[in-house]
């Protein structure tokens, strides 16, 4: 079943983000008109329930719990501000740290905190190498900076070797705090630092969410995990109870769905010859492993990891040819084999076994594509194209039927569609045929409509 949901888009659905009032509780104009030269920060204007959520966070360490688009952000900017002048105007050197879990969303944050405050911001992530700074240079980013904007296993290495401590920290903020369960850094730090810290830093957590995690099964569970989510935060989930503001804001979707039939396999004994070429190329990974002799524990971390890269790029076919068709599956071969990681290492055996989960990609994507007649590609050009090759077990029902959504949209430009699926691999597929610019794929861009496409 595919699963549609739409919204029309009100005037400013992604609402800005925004300023947090004292530490001592006094009442600030939030209204902030700054004078429009480029150096002060962009005039915001929050709305009715963001303040109450700014009011109820002032007070409490809190997560916050609204919608993607309700404008979670701009409460948290206006802690950020408030917490940030109080600090100021005692003269104390306090930190704000605002954790994001993807890069992405750290520059996102960085750049919105950066051109919404007079407060100078630091951002901080892997690819920067910040994994090999010294005490020194941290201390530099500290002392230039009142903002750090961060990946949360960044904060967990600098917290670990006692580059920072929690004592240092006025205000945390936790982007996508759902996230604090089990291993994830998030749960870590809350563990491992600021319970045990004598002096807290605030909490704000911000989630459109706050069970995600499978397994929830009863209005027990669904309570379990959010008291859980809680006791981890050191803090109390909030919503807003009066949901008409936001409506205007951020209207409920109207949910519709769409059925298509069973999938078709054209080649039943494919998916067996693509485990037979798995279950050869991990014989072989062990045999690597054995040739080398090594009792090192990190010799076997290596091929295991490599064994379980094999296991898991043949779960991503696999489950293509069934979920999406075997066009979809011969693309997906190729995203792995674009990520499969070039081995630098002085080891022949090691730069053998990387040639080996190489090779495996290299024979699947053969495999697959014999079972193609010449210029099959063009069928995705033609009016009754599709319906050949649903037939043909080329595209399976479920992803005509999504296409099919897309001709529904007819030569609108105007159109955002958001498909969420199961496995990036499916999704790193969906954009290179985008980018491929064929018929049904090519003529998207924003729009006052957004569709959530869900692939169920």
């Amino acid at each position: 079943m595919l699963c549609l949901e739409q919204q029309n888009q009100t005037q400013d659905l992604l609402p800005l983000k925004r300023s947090f009032s004292d530490m001592n509780e006094s009442d600030h104009d939030l209204s902030v008109q700054e004078s429009p030269s480029s150096s002060s920060p962009k005039c915001m204007k929050p709305r009715g329930y963001q303040l109450q959520v700014f009011e109820v966070a002032k007070k409490r360490n809190t997560i916050a719990v609204l919608e993607t688009g309700a404008g979670k952000t701009l409460v948290a900017v206006m802690l950020i501000k408030a917490i940030g002048e109080a600090i100021k105007s005692n003269g104390h050197k306090k930190l704000i740290v605002f954790l994001a879990p993807t890069v992405h969303l750290v520059n996102q944050q960085f750049e919105f905190i950066k051109n919404h405050t007079n407060m100078e911001v630091g951002q901080y992530y892997g690819v920067m190498g910040v994994d090999n700074w010294s005490l020194e240079t941290w201390e530099r980013e500290v002392n230039k900076n009142d903002v750090l904007v961060m990946t949360p296993q960044i904060f967990l290495d600098v917290l670990r070797k006692a580059f920072l401590s929690p004592e240092a920290v006025c205000l945390m903020i936790i982007d996508e705090c759902h996230r604090a369960t089990g291993n994830h850094p998030y749960t870590k730090i809350m563990k491992e630092f600021y319970h045990n810290s004598n002096n807290k830093p605030k909490i704000f957590g911000m989630t459109a969410s706050p069970v995600v995690r499978k397994g929830v099964s009863s209005i027990v569970d669904c309570e379990g995990q959010i008291s859980e989510l809680e006791n981890i935060l050191d803090s109390q989930i909030y919503t807003v109870g009066d949901r008409e503001e936001i409506e205007v804001y951020v209207p409920s979707a109207k949910e519709t769905c769409r059925f298509y039939d069973q999938a078709l396999f054209p080649s039943l004994d494919l998916k067996g010859k693509i485990e037979a070429l798995c279950s050869k190329f991990d014989a072989s990974l062990l045999e690597l492993q054995g040739s080398l002799q090594s009792n090192y524990k990190d010799t076997d971390d290596k091929f295991n990891m490599l064994r379980k890269r094999l296991s898991n790029d043949q779960a991503k076919v696999l489950y293509c040819l069934d979920d999406l068709g075997l066009m979809c599956a011969y693309e997906a071969v190729k995203v792995c084999l674009e990520n499969v990681p070039i081995s630098n290492a002085e080891c022949e055996v090691y730069r053998e076994s990387y040639f080996l989960c190489k090779r495996f990609l290299e024979e699947v994507l053969c495999i697959i594509g014999e079972s193609f007649p010449h210029g099959y590609e063009n069928l995705l050009d033609l009016g009754s194209g599709y319906l050949k090759a649903v037939d043909l077990g080329y595209v399976s029902p479920k992803l005509h039927e999504l296409l099919q959504l897309f001709q529904s949209f007819g030569g609108a430009e105007q159109v955002l569609c958001l498909i969420f699926v199961e496995r990036i691999v499916t999704a790193k597929w969906t954009r290179c045929r985008q980018k491929s610019k064929r018929k049904h794929w090519s003529h998207f861009a924003l729009a006052r409509s957004i569709y959530y496409l869900l692939l169920m």
